[in-house]
């Protein structure tokens, strides 16, 4: 597949994930399965830390963000794209805080129900 349409398809699978995240902020969501909604903002936030971090293959899930280089300023940058594609406040501690990205993504979808 070309880059070109690669970064279509990564596109629109960001689009559907973020719409089952805003859904779930709205609270019109609560029948969607939990699972659903962990994975889509695993893909949702994996790309943006994929650039941050450098690295070409998407991030393991379950892996500890300290082994990909996840440091203060990889967080800031990350708080930022969250606040404002997400309109979630999430501060630095809790990213690098944060064990995987797995767990990050539980504390994103936890602020989003509140």
């Amino acid at each position: 597949i070309s880059s070109a349409a690669q970064m279509c398809i990564r596109d629109s699978v960001n689009a559907e994930s973020k719409s089952k995240l805003i859904l779930h902020k709205k609270g019109s969501a609560s029948d969607t399965d939990h699972a659903i909604l962990l994975a889509a903002a695993v893909e949702l936030v994996n790309p943006v830390l994929m650039r941050s971090v450098g690295v070409a293959e998407p991030l393991d899930p379950t892996r500890p963000l300290s082994k990909y280089g996840v440091d203060s300023l990889v967080a800031v940058e990350l708080r930022n794209w969250i606040r404002q594609q997400l309109e979630i406040e999430v501060s630095a501690l809790e990213i690098v805080g944060a064990r995987t990205l797995t767990a990050l993504c539980e504390t994103l979808l936890d602020k989003l129900a509140r």
